[in-house]
């Protein structure tokens, strides 16, 4: 369809391979087509909850779930996501940005929005997800950030239930405060501080160890190889995808 509206196939990442084989592995495709003002516009179209290398396919909150539970809105057929699974969405999304890379700013503030959008939002039901997902520490942040910026109406309950150990929280603190939540598309980590980072955001080693060597049959899909001779070679491969393959950001 986008196709043939004039939209061309690309991904803004020079990283990404585009072809729709990669962009079914990655969760989502990038398209693009030049406005009558001679403006460059893009189109991302998504279809896994929450894309990134990082998060473990267990921890993406299962696409026919977030379906039942959506909400429908008045007079379309288009559909919503629940507003506890909204926020858990953006959460997990501005976490995967590292809460300071590009888009930046804009991260905190679709927190913002959807908290004040949604004054009876479950917040029982939203933290019991986040730790069926495992994802505390990751969301912890997510939260905190817009309360402290915007003063956000997170209640204070819900951080204290979904707080990491204080070494752990020091420890991202400190370094969110070292890099800084502006200028997003500045290098803000070596490849060596991202995955440092990106490791604290796990709530446990085991969680870290499953996301860094899924199980077999994932593997098998994700990468293609039909024997499972092959797995110690995707597993390395895979390695190397997490520790090098991404923007300098």
């Amino acid at each position: 369809i986008l196709l043939s509206e004039g939209y061309y196939f690309e991904f803004r990442s020079p990283l990404e391979q585009a072809d729709l084989k990669s962009a079914e592995e990655g969760g989502g495709t990038e398209y693009w087509k030049t406005l009558p003002n001679g403006e460059k516009f893009w189109f991302e179209l998504q279809w896994r909850p929450v894309a990134g290398r990082w998060i473990r396919p267990d921890q993406e909150p299962p696409a026919e779930e977030l379906m039942a539970r959506s909400i429908s809105i008045s007079g379309t057929a288009v559909r919503l996501l629940s507003p506890e699974d909204n926020l858990l969405q953006v959460a997990l999304h501005t976490a995967k940005h590292s809460y300071v890379r590009a888009p930046g700013f804009r991260l905190h503030l679709d927190v913002e929005r959807i908290v004040r959008a949604y004054p009876s939002l479950n917040w029982d039901i939203f933290v019991e997800r986040v730790l069926t997902l495992q994802v505390k520490t990751a969301v912890y942040f997510s939260l905190l950030i817009p309360r402290e910026l915007f003063n956000t109406p997170i209640p204070d309950g819900v951080l204290a239930q979904l707080s990491p150990p204080t070494w752990k929280k020091t420890m991202i603190t400190y370094w969110l405060n070292r890099v800084g939540l502006f200028n997003p598309d500045e290098p803000k980590f070596s490849n060596i501080e991202y995955i440092l980072f990106v490791t604290l955001l796990y709530d446990d080693i085991s969680g870290l160890w499953r996301s860094i060597f899924p199980e077999r049959d994932w593997m098998r899909k994700r990468y293609g190889f039909s024997t499972m001779v092959k797995l110690p070679y995707y597993y390395l491969r895979r390695l190397f995808d997490l520790a090098f393959r991404r923007v300098n950001t």
